[in-house]
């Protein structure tokens, strides 16, 4: 299948209009209708229903739609992993990552790789660990950074020499603010807002004494920002990772480690069975470099 004509359906599906998308793609409105029916007649299913003024996806066209970015993603990969000189180092490396403090080992690996081989380029993609792995598995990404303890059977794995701190952000003048840590005790039936992960994994379970049943989840995240929002509004007590939250971003909330402390270790992984460029295997050795390995 010419992934042109997955280029072609997913502008039409943006912007809902032939006439719009066939000036975006610089091409003529017959020649991109016909494209997509050359489409619809490959899978055989219509993908839009054609209304006066604009193009609706069909169930079929929404599964469509969501492969289909990843299809691309992967043939852009694939493209530029062979794209090699034996003259100067070029590519991209991908990398799909946790948020954490700890990526500043990375950023430091990156500047140095930047510096000997200015022509290598990075696409970094943040996500949480069932994120990170999945598009490991998909071959999409070169490298993942993961928090906590997964699994990683199917991946070779660093361990960073750092590890984060869990802990709690809240109101600067919030009751709780006024300790140096806090317990599970003092959080018993308190709304909490925790990230998908530690709800999924159970990462927290054993700190707060009981299953996460037992625990008043107000609400879950996925990434950190939308949930420093519903903290600063006193919605719950959010639970996350020391250093995640920038004091230039917000001056309304504090953090208090967790007593007993508690610690999450940082991977650095990757797929046991892909193989890897030229410019992902240089920037997987200046990090076992880095980490002594």
């Amino acid at each position: 299948m010419d992934t042109r004509l997955l280029e072609y359906f997913l502008t039409i599906a943006q912007e809902e209009n032939m006439t719009r998308a066939a000036e975006i793609l610089h091409v003529t409105q017959p020649t991109l209708s016909k494209q997509l029916n050359k489409l619809e007649d490959l899978f055989g299913v219509k993908l839009f229903h054609r209304e006066s003024r604009r193009m609706v996806l069909t169930k079929e066209g929404y599964v469509l739609r969501n492969r289909a970015k990843s299809i691309l993603d992967l043939t852009d990969k694939t493209f530029n992993d062979l794209q090699k000189s034996e003259e100067v180092i070029h590519g991209t490396i991908k990398l799909s990552v946790a948020e954490s403090d700890g990526f500043r080992h990375l950023v430091k690996i990156i500047k140095q790789i930047h510096q000997k081989y200015p022509m290598i380029t990075f696409d970094i993609h943040s996500g949480d660990a069932f994120t990170v792995t999945e598009q490991l598995d998909q071959g999409l990404v070169d490298f993942g950074l993961l928090v906590g303890t997964p699994n990683l059977e199917k991946y070779h794995a660093l361990k960073l020499p750092k590890e984060d701190r869990w802990g709690i952000f809240m109101k600067n003048e919030d009751p709780l603010a006024a300790y140096d840590a806090i317990s599970p005790k003092q959080l018993k039936k308190q709304p909490l807002i925790l990230s998908n992960q530690a709800l999924k994994t159970n990462e927290l379970t054993g700190w707060l004494g009981g299953s996460m049943e037992e625990a008043n989840i107000f609400t879950t995240y996925n990434l950190i920002n939308n949930a420093i929002l519903m903290a600063e509004e006193g919605l719950g007590y959010l639970v996350a990772l020391d250093k995640l939250i920038d004091s230039n971003k917000t001056d309304k909330l504090v953090f208090r480690p967790l007593h007993p402390q508690m610690n999450a270790p940082l991977y650095f992984i990757w797929h046991q069975h892909h193989v890897l460029s030229s410019a992902a295997s240089i920037f997987l050795e200046a990090v076992r470099t880095f980490l002594s390995y």
